[in-house]
């Protein structure tokens, strides 16, 4: 556990073992979820980490949960392009040695935390390595770590997600219904892609995808949805065109 290597001295989280790896996926940078800042690397704090035994002797993957917007000290970074869990990305790789500050040990509260992480969901932009079982639980972590209530039923910070990560053999399914019949606990719960906004209306029905935009794209899905003969969710719009 991550957790057994580190320490806390003069208000940092400080490295206790020979080193340590964080891997941000570079595209974070892209979507504004990241910054390099020079003296410190600021970074939305869910993703992949690695501690070493030594040097040359890589522990086990681990994820970094920590849903809010973090301040790092590495004392080195690079570009790598490498396969984590199955799923190859380009990444900068945050480099730490032992008795290095890896961040403050108190984190900033903000308001926009919520939002931003729900928005981050919704572009389907949550590292796709990271198991399904984490997204809600990290979901709900962000408004504790801020000191918010959450607004609504847990209930539908669950049906968000269920409606935007897709079973990767076919995006019509939602992944948690895979799940819950070939449940198997040894399973990493990776086996997803996500959706955006636009992809979810493709997926579920023709016509809310060709209401949507890019009429183009759409009806090319809504003549691929009938010859595999998809199931489709009919929407309320339907019957009063019919009619």
């Amino acid at each position: 556990m991550f957790k057994q290597k580190v320490i806390i001295k003069d208000g940092y989280i400080v490295l206790n073992c020979p080193y340590a790896e964080f891997y941000v996926p570079k595209y974070f940078l892209q979507d504004g979820l990241a910054e390099d800042a020079g003296e410190y690397f600021k970074s939305f704090g869910l993703f992949y980490i690695r501690a070493f035994s030594s040097l040359d002797k890589p522990d086990e993957f681990e994820i970094l949960n920590l849903p809010s917007t973090i301040n790092f000290f590495p004392t080195d970074k690079e570009n790598r392009k490498m396969t984590i869990e199955g799923h190859e990305d380009d990444f900068i790789v945050l480099k730490f040695f032992k008795g290095d500050n890896i961040t403050q040990s108190a984190i900033t509260c903000s308001n926009s935390a919520p939002e931003d992480f729900l928005n981050t969901i919704l572009r389907g932009r949550i590292p796709k390595n990271v198991p399904y079982k984490y997204v809600l639980e990290a979901f709900i972590k962000v408004f504790d770590m801020n000191k918010i209530s959450i607004p609504v039923p847990i209930f539908t910070l669950e049906m968000l997600i269920s409606e935007v990560y897709r079973y990767k053999n076919n995006p019509s399914l939602k992944y948690g219904q895979v799940l819950s019949k070939e449940f198997n606990p040894k399973d990493k719960q990776i086996s997803y892609r996500t959706a955006n906004i636009r992809d979810i209306c493709k997926a579920n029905s023709s016509f809310a995808g060709i209401s949507f935009e890019n009429i183009d794209e759409m009806i090319t899905s809504a003549i691929n949805n009938n010859r595999e003969k998809r199931i489709e969710t009919k929407t309320p719009f339907e019957d009063v065109i019919k009619y």
